[in-house]
């Protein structure tokens, strides 16, 4: 089941994402520096505007080259709750070509 939070909660939300937000760009395949922990595959940021405030999404998606670029899964979400809800609508790792769901079994920790 999908999780969601009330309006201006400091608690995240998990749900799909809304009908607004275009599907992500399609993956690219170029290369790294050779010295590159890390390299985006793909960075998405999408904005709505209107009577309703400001909605932003954002996607990316990562290939960990070295271990040092692990740190890229520490994901943390910064938000003011009384401007509106966090909502996270998918967290995975692709492995070997297998997706693993992290929502499945974890939820983030409010500090």
């Amino acid at each position: 089941g999908t999780a969601l939070a009330a309006p201006n909660s400091n608690e995240v939300a998990y749900a799909p994402p809304e009908s607004w937000v275009l599907p992500a760009p399609e993956p690219t395949e170029g290369a790294a520096p050779s010295d590159a922990p890390l390299r985006f595959v793909y960075s998405d940021q999408q904005v709505r505007t209107g009577s309703f405030g400001q909605q932003s999404y954002i996607a990316y998606r990562a290939k960990i080259l070295k271990p040092e670029g692990l740190q890229i899964g520490n994901v943390t979400i910064v938000w003011n709750p009384s401007a509106g809800t966090a909502t996270v609508h998918k967290l995975r790792i692709v492995r070997d070509g297998q997706e693993i769901d992290i929502l499945k079994n974890q939820r983030f920790q409010i500090i």
